[in-house]
C-alpha cells in the first residue's frame, strides 16, 4: 500500500497500442472497393462468386459472415487510402503488416485508368466542377462516380506534381512519387502533357477518336517536339516553334518553293517500289501544294496557345481529310511523310544555303515525325 500511495502525483506514461495480423489482401473486395461499389453490393458480389463453393454448406448465416468479412476489408481500405495516394510518405507498416510487393501491387490498381474516363478528361482543365460532370458519363459507360472520382482525383494529383517539379524528368518524378510502373507512369505524363496544353478533344469532328489514339498522338509530340535540353518539362521547344514559323516564310515566298518541293517529292513516289499509280500521282499533284500550307500553317501555330489546342481538329480537317481524298493507303501516308523529310535538305529546295539552315532541316524533321 505505501508502495501505491508513494506513486500518487507522479506523471503517468500512456501507450496506445494496438496488435493486428498481417493483413491478406481479398483482391476481389479490394477491386470492389475500387470499382466504388459499397459494402452491400461487394457482399452480394462476394456470395454469388462463392456461391459454387460445396464447403460453405457446413456453415449457418453465410450472407452475414461474409458481411462481417467485407466490412472488415473495406475498413482496412479506408485506412489505407491515404498511404495508397500519398505512397511517398511513410509506409503503411505502421499500421498494417504489408508485403512490399502487396502493397505495391495494390497502388498499381489504385491508379489504374479506365480509357474511356480518360477520354472525357483529356485536355481540360481539371477543376472541382469537371469532377462533378463525371456524373453523366460515368453512368454512361456503367462504371460508378467513385470510381470516375477517384481516377480524376490521381490525375490531378500527378499534375500537380510534375507542374511543381522543375529540375527532373516528368516521367521519372511520377515513377519515383507515386510508386508507380514505367508504363503507367508514362501514361500518366501523357495525360498531364495533354492537359496542361489545353489539347481541345470535344468538337463533333474528332468523336470517332479513342483515348488511345489522343495518347499515341501525345507520346509522338513529346518524342519530338518537347525540348530535348530540358527532359523535366512538358512545354514544346520554343527553338522548334521559331524555326516552323520562319520555314512558312521561306516556304512560301515565291510560288516556286512549293512546286519544286512537290517534284522531288513526287519523283520518290515514282522511283519507288512499286511505284505510285498514275491516279494517285494525278491526286498528289492536285493536293499536295494544299497539305503543305496546312502542314506549315499547323506548325506556325504552334506558339499561340489559342490556336495550338485546336491541333487535333486542324489535323483531321486540314491533312487528314485532303489525305484521304488522295485515296493513299496507311503505308503511302508514312511514306508521304517521309519522302518529305528525305528531301527538304536537297539542294533543288536550297534550305541549307539559308542562315541556321541545318537547324532548320532538323527542326523540320523533328516537326514532320511528331
Amino acid at each position: 500500500m505505501d508502495n501505491v500511495l508513494s506513486n500518487v502525483g507522479r506523471p503517468t506514461i500512456l501507450f496506445d497500442v494496438f496488435v493486428t495480423d498481417p493483413l491478406v489482401l481479398d483482391e476481389f473486395v479490394f477491386k470492389c472497393w475500387l470499382q466504388g461499389f459499397d459494402e452491400s453490393e461487394a457482399t452480394m458480389r462476394k456470395q454469388s462468386v462463392l456461391g459454387t463453393d460445396a464447403s460453405l454448406r457446413f456453415f449457418k448465416n453465410v450472407t452475414a459472415l461474409i458481411s462481417l468479412e467485407v466490412q472488415s476489408h473495406y475498413r482496412s481500405f479506408a485506412i489505407l487510402s491515404h498511404y495508397l495516394k500519398h505512397p511517398h510518405q511513410t509506409g503503411p507498416d505502421v499500421i498494417f503488416q504489408i508485403p512490399p510487393p502487396v502493397f505495391n501491387s495494390m497502388i498499381l490498381s489504385y491508379y489504374s485508368v479506365d480509357d474511356v474516363i480518360m477520354r472525357e478528361l483529356v485536355g481540360k482543365k481539371l477543376t472541382s466542377g469537371l469532377r462533378r460532370d463525371l456524373h453523366d458519363p460515368a453512368t454512361k459507360y456503367n462504371i460508378r462516380f467513385a470510381c470516375a472520382a477517384r481516377q480524376f482525383d490521381n490525375l490531378r494529383r500527378v499534375y500537380k506534381r510534375i507542374t511543381a517539379d522543375t529540375k527532373n524528368h516528368s516521367c521519372e518524378v511520377v515513377q519515383r512519387h507515386f510508386h508507380l510502373s514505367k508504363d503507367l507512369a508514362e501514361k500518366y505524363t501523357r495525360m498531364v502533357f495533354m492537359c496542361f496544353h489545353r489539347f481541345d478533344t470535344t468538337k463533333k469532328r474528332l468523336n470517332f477518336l479513342q483515348f488511345s489514339d489522343f495518347d499515341y498522338f501525345a507520346a509522338s509530340l513529346m518524342s519530338n517536339w518537347v525540348d530535348v535540353l530540358r527532359p523535366h518539362s512538358i512545354e514544346i521547344d520554343g527553338v522548334l516553334k521559331q524555326d516552323i514559323r520562319d520555314l512558312k516564310a521561306y516556304l512560301f515566298t515565291s510560288k516556286d518553293i512549293p512546286d519544286k518541293y512537290r517534284k522531288c517529292v513526287k519523283l520518290k513516289f515514282t522511283n519507288a517500289v512499286p511505284p505510285l499509280s498514275k491516279e494517285k500521282l494525278k491526286n498528289f499533284d492536285t493536293k499536295f501544294k494544299s497539305i503543305l500550307k496546312a502542314i506549315v500553317n499547323i506548325g506556325a501555330n504552334i506558339s499561340d496557345s489559342r490556336e495550338f489546342k485546336d491541333i487535333f481538329e486542324d489535323m483531321v480537317e486540314k491533312i487528314g481529310d485532303p489525305c484521304l481524298k488522295m485515296n493513299f493507303t496507311c503505308k503511302e501516308l508514312d511514306f508521304l511523310f517521309q519522302y518529305m523529310e528525305e528531301t527538304f535538305a536537297t539542294n533543288i529546295i536550297d534550305v541549307l544555303s539559308l542562315r541556321h539552315g541545318e537547324r532548320f532541316a532538323s527542326s523540320w524533321k523533328r516537326y514532320l515525325e511528331g
